[in-house]
């Protein structure tokens, strides 16, 4: 059904094939290009339907070519594969942190340069093994530690502050859909809200 839905019809994958191979086999699949003249959601599609038809214990190695193939792309390659369904009887749907960090110590050894975009986009994906993500970063990329932990720390601040905010009402996590103007402070004047509902008291 994926096969169908992406537009791809894939070779079956050789018992000996590499991933670089497999990867410009998919991309060519589906429409005869190159890996550097694919748009990026080609290329992410032929990702995809490589990525689900591999072993997971051999993923790490195709994430890790596909990130160095197209380097532009790589927190996107981190993004889709972490939504891939990557756990098993044992630990459920959620991918366990071994798996998450193998993954991520990989892209991130085929491109240093992006550990922090890398990062960022695998919170976005599975925000709930954040701590996992960011040790395996790190480990991957030492001389980006500062830089991982400014955005992790970021990145924090602004889950805490959202958190915060739909506890109290103010925000709902639809893109900071319904603010309540009641609770703004700093409105100038005497901080009366003008509204047709409610219109000013009269002095």
């Amino acid at each position: 059904m994926l096969l169908t839905a992406s537009g791809l019809v894939v070779p079956a994958l050789p018992a000996l094939a590499k991933p670089v191979d497999d990867i410009h086999r998919a991309v060519a699949a589906g429409g005869g290009l190159e890996v550097s003249q694919a748009t990026a959601a080609h290329f992410l599609r032929s990702f995809t339907v490589v990525a689900l038809r591999v072993k997971l214990r051999d993923l790490p190695e195709y994430v890790a070519v596909a990130v160095r193939l197209r380097p532009d792309l790589s927190a996107q390659i981190i993004a889709t594969t972490l939504r891939l369904p990557l756990g098993d009887a044992k630990s459920g749907p959620s991918a366990p942190c071994a798996v998450i960090s193998r993954i991520i110590r990989a892209a991130v050894i085929a491109n240093p340069e992006a550990a922090v975009a890398i990062y960022r986009a695998a919170v976005a994906a599975e925000p709930d093994s954040r701590e996992c993500i960011l040790a395996a970063a790190i480990a991957a990329a030492p001389d980006q530690r500062s830089a991982l932990l400014r955005a992790d720390e970021s990145g924090g601040m602004m889950s805490a502050f959202l958190n915060r905010a739909g506890v109290a009402g103010d925000l709902t996590m639809g893109g900071l859909g319904t603010i309540n103007p009641g609770n703004i402070s700093g409105l100038g004047g005497n901080g009366n809200v003008i509204s047709p509902e409610q219109p000013p008291a009269q002095q």
